[in-house]
């Protein structure tokens, strides 16, 4: 495909669109958002296991929820489709190849899944859940371009776990920033194979062949065409979109002041807009050509396979000392992260709240491990505020709220019935689990001395630990 082709078909397929949001949302698009608000609940016979906690994320045909596996203690990632897709064959058996093909491609930088659970005709995909965010987030949390010995770090991970899909014959086709996620200890992980392409004779569902699949900022020319004949170099091009973005800190096809993808600007080819923006001086020539042939719309001049590119890119993967300040961790060239303490708390803390709340044993240890770790007790409490919000849980201002109501009425004494039920308004207007009541209520009783306690000349026990103080002054 010349370039001059490439340029009308972006311009002529996308200049329908009107605004950026269409740009970066997988194609084919369904109205399912727009007919019917999604259900976030699972069918009957899942939700006494898995209990949701909330939204993770929506797409074209189905939605993504977190979800506790109440049987083994873990949160876990759930996919399902929109009931009005349930009923659609073609769809669920897309759905059902991703789950097949992300269970065989089984890789430290692919999303692993559990299994998947029919139920009539609902299906969904139990999947690993990474609370680290994806690369869109860090590029955009940055808000600087990141420095090549890290981005190209980031990027050698993608493409470990690419080139094992490669191999089984595997073509993503929606590589982009929002599909890779991160795990808590900074391994990016390729997510989203609902729109891979597997040849028929490997097991693979077949194309409809009126339709574009990808995103279309990140697609290749080639996928543009349809019936076109799509490999692996499809998706090296969308690696090199990607790369572009985290060098620069912009997206490719979007030249600077182009907001409007009507404006005939605002797609010509990625070597248009590469000769009209320039590089970075920090980003080495040699690094450059090597992007610049990725993006190319003739796929023969890219690089032709990941493993490939991997020998490419690996020289350029070795941060230089101060690049990786403010991203949370030390980067290694193998795509992951030397913890920081606070790294190490944030992970104690997601363990412990695994059940939904922190027994005051788990409370006390909690706080000998911060102070073990040298971070106060400020810190400390924005952590598990942070953790708290991402795992769908109510805040320490909503708990400090609970534990004064259950104080002012032991003060008069025991609970009485009446009491029982101003307490379950409350905890349910604040979100309270009934683990996480009953916590609380038993560190607002006096503790019971033992005999060894008694005889032992009176020693009072130390009090329960606190809650920390929130973040935000309770009204």
């Amino acid at each position: 495909m010349t370039k001059k082709t490439h340029d009308r078909l972006f311009l002529g397929f996308l200049g329908r669109k009107s605004g950026a949001q269409g740009m970066t949302e997988t194609l084919p698009l369904a109205d399912a958002r727009k007919s019917t608000l999604p259900s976030t609940s699972l069918p009957d016979p899942l939700r006494q296991r898995y209990v949701v906690r909330r939204v993770l994320g929506m797409g074209g045909f189905g939605i993504v929820l977190l979800a506790k596996d109440a049987l083994i203690g873990r949160l876990v990632a759930v996919k399902q489709l929109y009931h009005q897709f349930e009923d659609n064959p073609q769809i669920t058996q897309r759905l059902l190849q991703e789950a097949r093909i992300a269970g065989q491609v089984a890789h430290p930088n692919i999303v692993s899944i559990y299994t998947v659970e029919q139920v009539g005709g609902s299906c969904c995909i139990i999947m690993e859940y990474l609370g680290g965010g994806n690369l869109g987030e860090l590029i955009r949390a940055t808000k600087t371009p990141m420095p090549p010995g890290t981005a190209v770090s980031l990027i050698l991970g993608v493409l470990e776990g690419l080139k094992v899909a490669h191999a089984l014959r595997v073509v993503h086709r929606d590589l982009k920033p929002e599909n890779i996620l991160f795990d808590n200890t900074g391994v990016p992980k390729i997510s989203d194979f609902g729109l891979a392409h597997l040849p028929e004779e490997a097991g693979g569902v077949e194309d409809s062949g009126t339709k574009v699949f990808g995103t279309p900022l990140y697609m290749a020319p080639e996928q543009l065409v349809r019936d076109a004949d799509v490999d692996g170099r499809a998706d090296l091009f969308s690696v090199g979109v990607m790369l572009y973005e985290t060098l620069l800190g912009q997206r490719l096809h979007l030249l600077p002041g182009v907001r409007d993808i009507g404006d005939p600007r605002a797609l010509p080819a990625a070597g248009k807009i590469i000769a009209a923006t320039g590089w970075p001086d920090q980003v080495p020539p040699l690094l450059r050509g090597v992007i610049e042939r990725l993006v190319s719309p003739d796929r023969e001049t890219r690089t032709p396979t990941a493993a490939h590119l991997i020998a490419e890119l690996r020289p350029f993967a070795m941060p230089q000392a101060g690049e990786l300040a403010g991203l949370g961790g030390v980067l290694h060239a193998g795509g992951g992260y030397t913890l920081s303490n606070i790294d190490i708390l944030r992970d104690i803390i997601e363990l412990l709240l695994t059940d939904g709340f922190l027994s005051l044993d788990e409370r006390i240890e909690l706080d000998r491990r911060a102070e073990r770790l040298g971070i106060d007790e400020h810190v400390a409490t924005q952590i598990e505020e942070e953790v708290r919000s991402q795992m769908g849980l109510p805040p320490l201002a909503a708990l400090h709220r609970y534990r004064r109501l259950v104080e002012s009425i032991l003060r008069l004494g025991e609970i009485t019935a009446t009491d029982r039920q101003i307490l379950d308004a409350k905890a349910a207007e604040l979100g309270i689990s009934e683990e996480e009541r009953h916590s609380i209520e038993e560190s607002c009783r006096p503790r019971r001395r033992t005999r060894r306690a008694r005889s032992a000349g009176n020693r009072a026990r130390p009090d329960p630990a606190p809650l920390p103080d929130p973040v935000h002054q309770i009204e």
